[in-house]
């Protein structure tokens, strides 16, 4: 059906129109919606759903017929006004020249919708992020020293009003470089997501699918192929262990051995002093009992002594 276009809107999500028949040009995307007015019901379509052909006698009298029974006959376009606008619509499409600064706002919002190569805007990203987290150490390093100075100036100084306005200035200046830090950061976090979206999609893909199921059954069949050529190896070298009548040498297997001293460290000399020592206490032992026994025989003899000769019966 006829339709009435009522505007045209943005949306966060691209959609790409379909390819020119014959053509090698590379197919456009966009995310721009149009507002399409029928009667009263309004609805955003998007353009490569809308029909790019002349309109037919039909298709106008069903939407002149539809305005008028909605008593929307404001809205008929008649034939005066369709002239009128055609004449604008073809002098701004033939005669309007891009400026700078609609170059750069087209190139932004491309920037915005669109990551091309992933890992250089990462890496811009990450350098953006890390330069705006500098700018806003520099700016609370400032905004410090301008506390400073006006803390340790006196309320007579002349200075006073400047310092003031040097703090306020430090501040407005601190808060602009975090709300530029947020924006990187939020930057980064779309590039991020970007690209974790087109991993996720580049995996789930028909061709992704297949090469992966191919991927598998040849790491299936590589470590098939490295079992039976390890179980032909061991297999091979028992044979020749068999042929041979005694195990094969094997470089890494232990080897008897005695254990023998190279040298002493501080073992001789504290040998010889527990040798002393014993003899020491061997010696010392044997003095003791020496006197012990000297000491019990004179008792003896002084004893016998002082009895005197006593008498005895000789038998005759």
């Amino acid at each position: 059906r006829l339709c009435q276009i009522g505007g045209v809107e943005t949306r966060p999500a691209e959609y790409t129109f379909p390819p020119e028949k014959g053509g090698n040009r590379k197919p456009i995307s966009t995310n721009k919606v149009l507002k399409l007015k029928f009667g009263s019901s309004v609805r955003a379509f998007r353009m490569a759903l809308i029909s790019d052909s002349k309109p037919q006698e039909e298709d106008v009298k069903a939407l002149v017929s539809h305005l008028r029974d909605s008593r929307l006959n404001d809205e008929i376009l008649s034939k005066k006004r369709a002239i009128k606008l055609r004449k604008v619509q073809d002098k701004l499409v033939n005669t309007y020249t891009y400026t700078r600064e609609d170059i750069e706002k087209s190139i932004a919002a491309k920037k915005k919708r669109k990551v091309g190569n992933i890992g250089a805007e990462t890496t811009r990203a990450a350098i953006a992020v890390q330069a705006a987290q500098e700018d806003v150490k520099d700016a609370e390093a400032a905004l410090d020293e301008a506390r400073r100075a006006h803390l340790e100036a006196g309320e007579d100084d002349m200075g006073v009003d400047q310092l003031e306005t040097a703090v306020t200035l430090a501040t407005e200046a601190l808060e602009d470089a975090k709300s530029r830090l947020e924006e990187q950061k939020l930057e980064q976090e779309r590039i991020l997501t970007a690209e974790q979206i087109r991993k996720k999609r580049i995996k789930g893909t028909e061709k992704i699918q297949e090469w992966n199921k191919v991927n598998e059954r040849a790491m299936e069949k590589n470590k098939m192929a490295d079992y039976e050529a390890y179980k032909q190896q061991r297999e091979q070298e028992k044979k020749e262990a068999a042929a041979q009548g005694a195990p094969k040498f094997n470089p890494y297997a232990r080897r008897k051995m005695k254990p023998k001293i190279l040298w002493e460290v501080g073992q001789k000399a504290d040998e010889d002093d527990n040798k002393d020592k014993a003899q020491a206490e061997d010696a010392a032992a044997a003095g003791t009992a020496a006197a012990g026994a000297g000491g019990s025989g004179g008792g003896t003899a002084a004893q016998a002594s002082s009895d005197g000769p006593k008498e005895t019966n000789v038998p005759g």
